[in-house]
């Protein structure tokens, strides 16, 4: 279950259905994209649970607009798959949170997606800068994600919220080798860029 825990000190009351503070309901805009079901039925639940604890959250769902504001850091809150990245190495996602923080109204800095949090920690950008040249199999690879993650997850820019399971069929009429739970050689969703890998594994059935 998806759950949001939230701590206020005494400052906040609730007398009614919401907390306030020097007359004014604590509220929360949650951002979602129009375009993907999926996150919106997400951001459904968070706006339920936050209501219910006291929060009058609301949801908007935005066209394009949404990765403007993203980029520029015109929001409150969103949800999106923003942190999505690593297969086999921690390195792509967390490097997403690197660098140093755009001011409000300014485009991120990096990647398209990188850093939109305006989040900074240089102690944090040092250790995944480590991580991007320390080779998979090295044992010091485990000890560097360690440090990073407990300075990601002590001021959390961002957090994990949901897991979504996907089902993804394929059909052997025309191509064999796609990966199984017995072949497992690369994760098989076909809208990734890794999904090259299992292009070069089929073959075409007999």
């Amino acid at each position: 279950m998806n759950a949001i825990r939230i701590h206020f000190n005494s400052k906040y009351t609730k007398d009614g259905d919401y907390w306030e503070k020097d007359g004014e309901e604590l509220t929360l805009e949650i951002q979602v994209p129009e375009d993907f079901i999926e996150l919106i039925r997400i951001g459904d639940v968070y706006v339920e649970q936050l209501q219910k604890f006291g929060i009058n959250a609301t949801e908007v769902k935005l066209g394009s607009v949404f990765y403007d504001n993203a980029s520029e850091g015109d929001y409150e809150a969103q949800s999106n798959w923003f942190a999505c990245g690593s297969v086999n190495e921690p390195w792509t996602t967390l490097n997403q949170f690197t660098g140093e923080a755009a001011p409000i109204g300014e485009r991120a800095k990096g990647g398209p997606i990188n850093n939109q949090w305006r989040w900074s920690n240089q102690e944090y950008s040092d250790i995944v800068a480590e991580i991007g040249v320390t080779k998979v199999d090295d044992p010091k690879l485990l000890e560097l994600t360690e440090k990073a993650l407990a300075i990601l997850y002590d001021e959390l820019p961002a957090f994990p919220a949901a897991q979504s399971r996907k089902i993804v069929p394929f059909n052997y009429t025309y191509w064999t080798g796609f990966p199984t739970s017995e072949n497992y050689y690369v994760f098989p969703c076909n809208w990734c860029n890794l999904w090259v890998v299992a292009m070069t594994k089929l073959d075409k059935a007999p």
